[in-house]
C-alpha cells in the first residue's frame, strides 16, 4: 500500500497559519499510540493531509510505548510545531485501567474532537471536512460516522477482508445502532467536545469502550452517517483487545453490557439485560468446555 499523499499537509498549515493567536481549532484530532513504531507515521501522515478550510489541533498521546513511538511522535512535534503536539506517559495508563481517550481529551480545545488509533489511517483527505459539514447541518446529532475498511495483516501483508457500516440511513437511532450486525469503527469518530463534556459523570462509573461510548452518546441524540470510506481500520494482532484470551474479551463485554443496563433509559433495559445474558451463557459455555466446573 502506498502511504497517504502529501499534497493536503500544505493545505492545513496554511490554514494553521492564518489562524489568530486567539483563536481555539475547530477540531481536536485525538490519536492514540502504543508501540505503533511501525505504523504511526502513516497516521500522522493521513492527519496533515487533511484539506479543511479550518484550523485544527493534532493531540497525540503515547502510553509508554517501549519501542521508537515516542521519537517518533517528538519529531513530528518538531517538523509541526504547534500542530502537532505529544502527551508522553511515563507509566502505561491502560493497564492500570485508564481509557487514553478520556485522558487524552482533556486537553482538547477545539469544538468537535475526532478519534483514531495510530495503528489505523484516514484515507479521505476532505474526511474532517465532510463530517464537520455534516454536524453543522444536524445539530440535533450527538457525533458523525462513516464507513472504513478492515485490513488484517496475514503473512506480512495487510489483505482487505470487509467494509464496515453498509447503511443507506443518513440519521442512525438507538434501534439501528442496537442490530447485531452493526459496528462503526472509531477511527470514523467525530463528537462535538460540548457533547461529550455533558457526559463526563458517566466515565467515574463505566468502562469505557467504543461500544459504551456509542450507546452513551445516544442519549443525546442520533448519530449522523457520513456514507464514504473515509479510514483504514487495521487488524495488526498486536493491539491490547486481540491479546485477550476469549475468556477475557466476553467477560469484559459482559461486565459492559451490565453498566449500560444500569445507566440506560428505562424503554432500553431489556436490550442490556438480554446483551448481558448472552454474554454470560457465553462464558458458561466456555467454561464447560474447559471443565472448569466451578467456575460453571
Amino acid at each position: 500500500m502506498s502511504a497517504p499523499a502529501q499534497a493536503g499537509v500544505h493545505d492545513v498549515l496554511v490554514s494553521v497559519a492564518r489562524r489568530p493567536p486567539s483563536e481555539h481549532p475547530v477540531v481536536s484530532v485525538l490519536a492514540f499510540a502504543y508501540n505503533h513504531e511501525r505504523w504511526i507515521a502513516r497516521a500522522l501522515e493521513s492527519f496533515l493531509m487533511q484539506k479543511t478550510d479550518f484550523s485544527i489541533e493534532i493531540l497525540v498521546r503515547d502510553d509508554a510505548s517501549t519501542d521508537g513511538t515516542a521519537e517518533i511522535i517528538r519529531e513530528y512535534e518538531k517538523k509541526f510545531p504547534g500542530l502537532v503536539k505529544g502527551v508522553f506517559n511515563t507509566t502505561n495508563q491502560y493497564s492500570l485501567g485508564r481509557n487514553p481517550f478520556l485522558d487524552l481529551a482533556d486537553y482538547a480545545t477545539g469544538r468537535y474532537m475526532a478519534l483514531c488509533e495510530c495503528d489505523d489511517y484516514w484515507t479521505d483527505p476532505l474526511k474532517l471536512q465532510k463530517q464537520i459539514e455534516l454536524l453543522e447541518a444536524h445539530p440535533e446529532c450527538s457525533m458523525c460516522v462513516a464507513r472504513s475498511d478492515v485490513h488484517k495483516l496475514t503473512d506480512g501483508e495487510f489483505r482487505f477482508q470487509e467494509t464496515l457500516g453498509r447503511f443507506d440511513k443518513e440519521l442512525l437511532t438507538f434501534e439501528d445502532c442496537a442490530r447485531l450486525d452493526f459496528y462503526l469503527h472509531t477511527s470514523t469518530y467525530v463528537i462535538p467536545t460540548k457533547v461529550f463534556r455533558s457526559l463526563e459523570r458517566y466515565w467515574k462509573t463505566l468502562t469505557m469502550s467504543d461500544t459504551v461510548l456509542i450507546f452513551i452518546l445516544l442519549s443525546r441524540g442520533p448519530f449522523v452517517f457520513l456514507r464514504e470510506t473515509v479510514s483504514v481500520y487495521q487488524l495488526t494482532g498486536s493491539g491490547m483487545w486481540s491479546s485477550l484470551s476469549d475468556f477475557d474479551k466476553i467477560r469484559a463485554q459482559a461486565t459492559r453490557s451490565e453498566q449500560l443496563y444500569a445507566h440506560s433509559e428505562p424503554q432500553h433495559k431489556g436490550y442490556f439485560a438480554q446483551r448481558t445474558l448472552g454474554h454470560y451463557l457465553s462464558l458458561l459455555t466456555l467454561d464447560l468446555k474447559q471443565a472448569r466446573l466451578r467456575d460453571a
